[in-house]
């Protein structure tokens, strides 16, 4: 009996040793699967600027009102969703409503060159509410046409409200701030119409 409790002891002291290994093997898929779906985020974001360059050429400087405003300039609403949004469905049409698109847009800011420094500026950004819940990045495109992956801390709210006071914390122009969390709020608001 001492022998088959020894032994035991050691098949499961090995099972429980085993499991931390498993673990990070495990976090390390997650983490390649979560950098693989925002490269697609990245380059969706690259289109839409690219969309949002001949808008605002067309449209002396102005920057879109909304994405609807880009779907002509960059072939539809298929680019308006990421690959790890499994809820957004593409618009079949040119109106890209909030249920179409797995992006934020807040950049119903005016004439693009207007901005002081576009490059603290965000355009649009992964909706927070739609990453994965191992996923603490975040990948945004700012008014200069760079798209990054932010690292959102355990205190920003996600939501649209919460990464505009997260993300302008470099912009100094109050009203732009005000018109900034005013986007975002609509944002926000249109999720809890769904």
């Amino acid at each position: 009996m001492k022998r088959f409790a020894a032994a035991l002891l050691l098949v499961l002291t090995g099972s429980v040793m085993a499991f931390p290994g498993l673990n990070a093997h495990t976090n390390a898929l997650i983490a390649a699967k979560n950098r693989g779906g925002q490269q697609d985020s990245i380059n969706n974001l690259r289109q839409i600027f690219a969309g949002i360059n001949m808008y605002i050429a067309a449209n002396d400087d102005m920057l879109p009102a909304d994405f609807s405003a880009l779907a002509s300039y960059v072939g539809g609403g298929r680019i308006f969703v990421a690959a790890f949004d499994k809820k957004s469905k593409p618009a079949s049409g040119n109106e890209i409503k909030p249920a179409n698109t797995s992006f934020a847009y807040v950049g119903d800011l005016g004439r693009l060159d207007a901005l002081n420094n576009p490059a603290a500026v965000p355009l649009a950004f992964e909706k927070p509410w739609l990453l994965p819940p191992s996923q603490n990045n975040l990948v945004v495109l700012f008014a200069d046409g760079h798209v990054e992956r932010i690292h959102l801390t355990a205190k920003t709210a996600r939501n649209c409200k919460g990464v505009v006071n997260f993300l302008s914390k470099k912009i100094t122009n109050k009203n732009l701030k005000a018109k900034l969390n005013k986007n975002a709020a609509a944002e926000d608001a249109a999720r809890a119409k769904k």
